[in-house]
């Protein structure tokens, strides 16, 4: 993950609408494990959050995957670099 610390929402929720109250019922239904076993947090601050592979801090507030986004070219870099696998190699 090339990114900043996350505080890393690390729960799914479903929500039922409650038209007749003009209210909703927020549930969370499942958590998100890192593949060692680590749960992330729930985006509170309670838990460790996302700790990157790569920090990279994004400079300007492109929409991910635009021309600026930095954290995909410092991404592509880096496994680029990882991988010995460029461009020019495709």
């Amino acid at each position: 993950m090339a990114n900043a610390t996350s505080s890393g929402k690390g729960v799914g929720q479903v929500v039922r609408e409650l038209p007749e109250h003009g209210a909703a019922l927020v549930v969370t239904n499942s958590r998100f494990y890192t593949p060692s076993g680590e749960w992330f947090g729930d985006g509170s601050g309670r838990g460790p959050g996302l700790q990157p592979d790569l920090v990279v801090h994004q400079e300007n507030q492109v929409p991910p995957g635009e021309e600026g986004d930095t954290q995909l070219q410092a991404a592509i870099r880096w496994l680029e670099e990882t991988t010995g696998q460029g461009p020019e190699s495709h």
